[in-house]
């Protein structure tokens, strides 16, 4: 044991701050955040959830991340009628505001503005206060209170009636509320005044339990739970129990700047003064009023700023925990108690160095927390605290404290160099009790473990210490056997006894295992194996409840299990605030609280997910040190970093699970803008962009909402928004449809807001719809029609070409053989009828039957002539029309008749019969039935008269000889020979025939020839 006499005596630098006063945590509205003036006269928080700042320069509305400002603006259509805005009330959707020139509404739906006239009197008078009680508007000025009825855009005030002890009068009325009973209290320049249910007159309240400095000069009154009314003037806060009919008071008179009282939903009682900042009041048993908590304006970034406090204001309607302050001077702040959850022990510690490493903290519930040149101990519950500083040849080591436990007898320890120390609690000093741990120089303790009653691991630079409390012993540990192997151990600043007794400890070089069975494993980073841990440099170790090793490095977390095996790292996630952790602790709910290089987070090994927390969510710190954790008997957990100690009991945390409804502020397009919300929007698909732009109400933070979305009828899965200051979403080129649009909101604790729906619709493009499908396919068919018959007409062109060529050679050759046809046989028909005659004249005229063979001859000669010439016409192509045969008709019937007593006549023979052409077989085919039939007619009818027509009907010819003999009857020759030759020359003649025949009549014979189907025959 080493002599008290050698101890080094340090300098005790002692303060006891019973008065001092807490920080808290504020997030400040002002300027910076787009606030109009600093000095508030008035708060409110509408249905929406956003918060509305009274000033003297207009109204602003907030929603946590964007303020809308509301001021008179000259010449302007609509704008609040005056910028001197007194107070507010609301009612229904509409917001109603006294301001320096009269009584305005807002809607909260559309923002419209009405400005109100009070249409009892020319001279509008001004107005300070105004209230919503049960749906009934009252105002307030210096003449009295008054109840407010309103039409339209006017307003009619009735004077209401106030009556102290002696008299009617007419006090300024400050405030007014109503208890459960529905009676309802009047706080005035002239005292407390109550108008109970039932009555119409207030009556002043002059209780003999209420001081005489109290009667007047009430500057504020509310209510609160149970019948109680909490009221004030400048030095005393009462309360007054209507059940009990009894008064308590809480005396601040030496602070006589009571200005304003709310009541939050924990019935915690808020005060403001205007001179000296915040109380925080608790109504105890019997009434009784306690200062629990002072704030005022500290230099802290998230303290209050101000000591002049004008309103305060807590929603009672809503889930929210945020209590608001307005200050004449520093805009408007706000309390939440999720954020007030973590608190910062050393708010009241004054040093130049508040930067904290090892922690622990005794039985007693003194913190003892080690920094760059001593120790601190800290009596939170008396405000006071000890700087130990180190002795000067300690400081020279120029480290921190890192080293800091207290044991099972609640002895506190620390290491610092190759030494160990006990502190002497009651004086303020330390003992030291091992001069060296293990032998030699540059030896550093960094962690202190209690193993047992009697037994403390002590890790350092060149290994482990196990040191007994009673014998003040030590024995090193500074190797071990790895697979036959020894390996030196160095550079120790983590250790764990788990829960099966194997020792785990990590530093540099990775993690050791010594298992309880003897064996030995040792745990390193390797980059070309995933399965490998994260990093060496392991800051702590801690077991997780299913028996896993949880692993904290500089670069993440490692999970392994017992035996070292299933490695899974951790790392990169977007909800862990850094990878850089420096120490875990793990809570009584089986989560993990990591202290990193960038705030807090908090790791649920079920789940598998983090939650972080910054400087803005409450621990006012970001950066947190080596062995800066521990977690207290009672579950307290205490980080210590750059800036403080944050502390939080995680059984005690407030969570909040308040998630404002979603507000959509606007949408837009290329082709429209400012849409109203209740329209369904049809966007055309040339400008297929839309932009949305909303609010969700929420004041615990910029980075505290996570916005989601998803289209209803086509995605599963909600879609992360990236959101900047703004709630915003943008979708750009969108595919034509209808999309039902869900939006919602999730806050940190996951509280989620209401979804929000919106439906819109990109118009289809003109190519897509099925009108067009169908122009398309029609017109489709109808070029491949036009470019089948294109390519048909030419081919056709070609084969007519090709036809006309022939055709006018085959004519050419038929002109040419009729030409010789002609010569040859007549010129040999001539000559023969010639010797016939010539043989006639030679021979005896006895010779008779020389004669008649002679005759037969020339008769035959003659019949073959004609017959030639028949056929020599009709391959003269020049004949192939229906005038020529016509013509040749006519020439055979004036032949044959010649010399007859028959009369024949021909009609309708025209010019324009010469273009309707035929083929030379169908010419021919008609002619020879005409022959035949004048053939019959000499030989058969006994006609005197026969005529020969043509005409032309539409479309068709009628070649028609009629003669007025003796006529047949067509069924006794329908069969001959003759007439059945006729049809078949008809036919193939494509012609139609007709004999119409009547005895003794006559017989008359139509050939009908098609006009078309001649021609294309003839082109064919």
């Amino acid at each position: 044991m080493i002599n008290r006499f050698w101890l080094y005596i340090l300098f005790l630098l002692y303060y006891n701050g019973t008065q001092a006063q807490d920080h808290g945590f504020f997030n400040q509205v002002w300027l910076e955040e787009g606030l109009s003036q600093s000095s508030i006269n008035s708060i409110l928080q509408d249905k929406n959830g956003f918060v509305w700042f009274a000033t003297q320069d207009g109204l602003n509305r907030y929603d946590g991340r964007v303020i809308d400002h509301f001021n008179f603006k000259p010449f302007a259509k609509e704008s609040i009628s005056g910028d001197d805005v007194f107070s507010m009330c609301q009612r229904g959707d509409q917001l109603f505001l006294l301001n320096d020139k009269g009584l305005d509404a807002i809607n909260q739906i559309n923002l419209k503005i009405i400005n109100y006239k009070n249409s009892q009197i020319n001279n509008q008078p001004v107005y300070f206060r105004i209230w919503n009680i049960n749906d009934q508007i009252y105002l307030s000025n210096r003449e009295g209170l008054f109840t407010c009825e309103i039409k339209d855009t006017t307003f009619i005030t009735k004077p209401l009636e106030f009556k102290d002890s002696v008299e009617i009068v007419h006090p300024f009325v400050l405030s007014i509320c109503q208890t459960e009973s529905g009676n309802t209290y009047a706080s005035t320049n002239r005292g407390l005044f109550i108008n109970k249910k039932g009555t119409k007159l207030f009556k002043k309240i002059a209780n003999p339990l209420l001081p005489k400095a109290s009667h007047d000069e009430i500057y504020s009154c509310l209510t609160s739970s149970q019948n109680k009314i909490l009221f004030a003037n400048a030095k005393q806060l009462f309360c007054l129990n209507e059940t009990k009919n009894s008064i308590t008071s809480l005396s601040l008179e030496a602070y006589n700047s009571i200005s304003c009282i709310t009541v939050d939903k924990r019935n915690n009682i808020w005060l403001g003064t205007s001179l000296h900042g915040l109380f925080l009041i608790k109504d105890g048993l019997n009434d009784s009023l306690s200062i629990d908590r002072h704030f005022s304006k500290t230099n802290s970034r998230f303290g209050l700023q101000s000591n002049q406090i004008t309103s305060l204001y807590q929603n009672s309607k809503n889930n929210s925990d945020v209590v608001w302050i307005g200050t004449r001077d520093a805009g408007a702040f706000n309390y939440s108690y999720s954020k007030n959850s973590f608190s910062i022990p050393t708010s009241f510690v004054n040093t130049s160095d508040p930067n904290f490493f090892g922690i622990t903290k005794d039985k007693d519930g003194i913190i003892w927390a080690g920094y760059n040149s001593g120790i601190l101990k800290l009596n939170r519950e008396k405000k006071a605290y000890s700087l130990i500083s180190l002795s000067e040849p300690l400081k020279r080591l120029n480290r921190p404290v890192e080293a800091l436990c207290t044991d099972k007898e609640n002895r506190v320890w620390f290491g610092y160099g190759n030494s160990l120390y006990l502190m002497d609690k009651q004086n303020n000093i330390y003992i030291q009790k091992i001069e060296q741990l293990i032998p030699g120089k540059n030896n550093q303790v960094s962690k202190i473990s209690v193993l047992n009653e009697n037994e403390l691991l002590i890790c350092t630079a060149k290994g482990l210490v196990k040191y007994n409390i009673k014998s003040n012993e030590t024995k090193i540990t500074d190797e071990v056997i790895v697979a036959d192997n020894p390996v030196k151990i160095e550079n120790v600043i983590s250790f764990l006894s788990d829960s099966k007794e194997n020792w785990w400890f990590g530093g540099a070089a990775g993690v050791y295992c010594i298992r309880k069975d003897g064996g030995t494993f040792i745990l390193r980073h390797n980059n070309s194996d995933s399965n490998s841990i994260l990093s060496n440099r392991v800051l702590d170790i801690k077991e997780s409840a299913d028996g896993n090793i949880v692993l904290a490095t500089t670069k993440g977390l490692s999970v392994i299990n017992s035996k070292g095996e299933k490695i899974k790292n951790i790392f990169s996630d977007k909800n862990l605030s850094n990878n850089f952790i420096y120490g875990i602790l793990n809570d009584d709910s089986g989560k993990f609280w990591l202290s990193t290089n960038y705030g807090l987070s908090v790791y649920n090994p079920t789940t598998e997910k983090f939650k972080s927390y910054s400087a803005s969510d409450g621990i006012f710190i970001n950066e947190f040190n080596s062995n800066g954790f521990y977690k207290a008997e009672d579950g307290e957990l205490l980080f210590g970093g750059l800036g403080g100690i944050v502390s939080v009991y995680p059984q005690k945390q407030v969570l909040n699970k308040n998630v404002s409804s979603i507000i959509l502020r606007r949408i837009s397009t290329p082709a429209f803008q400012n849409v109203d919300p209740g329209v369904k929007l049809n966007i055309p698909y040339w400008q297929n962009d839309i932009y949305f732009e909303f609010s969700i109400p929420d004041f615990s933070g910029e980075n505290n909402i996570d916005l989601y979305y998803r289209f209803k009828n086509r995605d599963t899965n909600l879609i992360k928004v990236n959101t900047s200051k703004l709630f915003t979403l943008s979708f750009i080129n969108i595919a034509p449809g209808s999309y039902n649009l869900e939006v919602i909101a999730i806050n940190k604790e996951g509280a989620k807001s209401a979804p929000f729906n919106y439906s819109f619709s990109v118009s289809e493009p003109f190519w897509s719809t099925w009108w067009f499908y169908l122009i398309l396919v029609a017109f489709t068919v109808i070029l491949s029609w036009l470019i089948y018959r294109t390519r048909l007409r030419r081919k056709i062109e070609y084969i007519q070409q090709i036809e006309i060529i022939r055709k006018e050679e085959s004519e050419k050759v038929r002109k040419a053989a009729a030409l010789d046809l002609h010569d040859e046989f007549g010129n040999g028909l001539t000559r023969i009828s010639m010797l016939i005659e010539m043989i006639k004249l030679q021979m005896n005229k006895e010779n008779g039957e020389a004669n008649k063979l002679l005759e037969v001859i020339s008769q035959n000669t003659g019949r073959l002539y004609q017959g030639t010439k028949d056929f020599i016409w009709s391959i003269n192509p020049g004949k192939d029309n229906i005038y020529e045969i016509v013509i040749r008709i006519k020439d055979y019937a004036d032949e044959v008749l010649y010399g007859t007593n028959i009369n024949f006549k021909q009609e309708g023979l025209l010019d324009e019969y010469k273009n309707i052409r035929q083929t030379p077989t169908a010419g021919r085919n008609i002619t020879m039935i005409f022959k035949e039939c004048l053939s019959n007619i000499l030989k058969h009818a006994k006609a005197n008269e026969i005529s020969f027509s043509i005409q032309k009907e539409s479309d068709r010819v009628k070649l028609i000889l009629e003669d007025n003999g003796v006529g047949f009857e067509m069924k006794d020759y329908k069969n001959s020979f003759g007439i059945s030759n006729m049809y078949q020359r008809a036919m193939r003649s494509s012609a139609e025939l007709k004999i119409d025949s009547v005895l003794t009549k006559g017989t008359k014979t139509t050939v009908i020839i098609n006009i078309n189907a001649t021609n294309n025959e003839s082109h064919d």
